[in-house]
């Protein structure tokens, strides 16, 4: 039985639906050579030619098939065609109205989806943003006092803390509370006389704190001093922004490379330290702020990295900004006490001024313990302590960003993870355990399954 066949000169990749829908064909007359099966047939043209035929594809209607022209034979004055089915041609249809899970797509994709086919070069473009550190110039000490019931805290110099020191052992202090017949009435009162009970603390920071009020008279238990100075705020947030720097390949590839490892984010903040920030965790933010919550009567201070417009924290680091100065070991006047912390003053104003070697060098072990209390502890992921000499220049944001190699984006595609029908997608997709059901043979099903798992062209 003859029957007849289209055959087409037909460019088209081997795994490809495409179809010769527009290409010239020609038709001939053939019947299938003995022994061979639709999905691999040989066919016999009836019609004598003279010349080597030139056709590479062939459509068989009474089988319903597309098929690969392999090679042609010249056998008994007649030219054969050697075939094999095209399944992707053959079940176009049915592929296209099939569902499911598209690995991989050049048509859609997921740009927050790592992308492993790619890897990185050694390239890496780095760029640096700069703030104001808040917590450097100037200086200054919180001094705790009790005064008339109550315990204020007062923003001072060295200047003023000197001078009260040496007013509360005055005898223009010792009067105010003892008068002067009882003095010299009971002497043993004046030496008995400790008005650093008073003092309840006394904090050095090297940067200067906020105040709530304008200077006022230092009040010392029952009497009043010749300083002048104002009382601190205790609670002071201190707020930057940051804008997070965007891949320079995200926009082109793909939003995920403002993750890790291609890309990460290093905040410097002195004197909290160096805090690597997750750039996976804010691959999807813009820009970030950090802030920094001082109590200026503890020293303690937290700083928390945020999301800008959510507040989503990403990072808190806790740590304490001031060095608290032990008075215990006041004792009372005459007896050469009036510069307790004379020797601390001067290691203090080195500090101040920059000169941490000779603060770190004073023969003063509580001096010694109070600067490295400066150094932040860290109680949260984010922070890396560090010395004094971190505590010095501007905040910085360094960000890293990974280059990576050229892509192929028509013949590998890029990440989807969806679940779509093959005929929504065009050009290239891959599927994770793909199924479909055709009315062809189990072998030509395995072999559509195996095109739909490791890639085809849906034209």
């Amino acid at each position: 039985m003859s029957f007849a066949v289209n055959f087409y000169s037909f460019k088209k990749a081997q795994n490809s639906t495409k179809r010769p829908a527009d290409a010239p064909g020609v038709s001939y007359n053939c019947v299938l050579k003995d022994d061979c099966s639709t999905i691999n047939p040989i066919i016999r043209l009836q019609t004598i030619i003279t010349d080597s035929p030139n056709y590479n594809y062939a459509y068989i209607a009474e089988f319903e098939r597309y098929y690969f022209v392999n090679d042609w034979v010249f056998s008994g004055r007649l030219w054969e065609a050697v075939c094999n089915v095209d399944v992707l041609a053959t079940y176009k249809d049915t592929i296209a109205e099939t569902s499911n899970y598209i690995v991989r797509a050049s048509a859609e994709s997921d740009e927050f989806i790592c992308d492993s086919a790619y890897p990185a070069r050694t390239e890496i473009t780095r760029r640096l943003a700069t703030i104001t550190n808040h917590f450097i110039g100037g200086g200054c000490y919180v001094v705790g006092v009790q005064g008339n019931g109550l315990t204020n805290y007062y923003a001072m110099t060295i200047a003023q803390l000197d001078g009260l020191i040496e007013y509360l052992f005055s005898d223009d202090y010792v009067h105010q509370i003892l008068p002067s017949d009882v003095i010299e009435q009971y002497p043993q009162y004046k030496v008995n006389l400790n008005p650093l009970q008073f003092i309840t603390s006394i904090t050095q920071y090297l940067f200067n704190v906020e105040v709530s009020t304008s200077p006022t008279q230092v009040i010392v238990g029952w009497g009043t001093t010749n300083i002048e100075a104002p009382r601190v705020r205790r609670v002071t947030t201190y707020i930057d922004d940051w804008i997070l720097s965007s891949h320079p390949q995200a926009a082109t590839r793909g939003a995920y490379l403002n993750s890790d490892p291609f890309t990460k984010y290093i905040l410097c903040y002195p004197p909290f330290g160096t805090i690597t920030l997750s750039a996976t965790a804010i691959a999807r933010v813009e820009q970030i702020q950090t802030r920094v919550v001082l109590d200026a009567v503890a020293g303690s201070a937290t700083l928390s990295v945020v999301d800008f417009h959510s507040d989503t924290v990403f990072s808190v680091v806790h740590g304490s900004l001031g060095n608290q100065i032990s008075i215990s070991g006041a004792i009372a006047p005459g007896t050469g006490t009036g510069n307790i912390i004379e020797a601390g003053v001067t290691a203090f104003g080195q500090a101040l001024t920059g000169n941490i070697g000779g603060a770190l060098q004073t023969g003063i072990d509580s001096i010694k313990s109070s600067l490295a209390n400066a150094i932040p502890s860290v109680s949260s992921a984010g922070g890396v302590s560090g010395g004094m000499d971190g505590a010095v220049g501007p905040c910085s944001m360094v960000t890293d960003h990974f280059l990576i190699v050229d892509e192929d984006l028509a013949g590998i595609g890029r990440p989807l993870m969806k679940v779509r029908t093959h005929g929504s997608l065009p050009g290239f997709q891959s599927s994770q355990n793909p199924d479909i059901q055709i009315s062809g043979s189990k072998q030509e099903a395995d072999q559509i399954i195996s095109y739909l798992r490791n890639g085809f062209y849906y034209e």
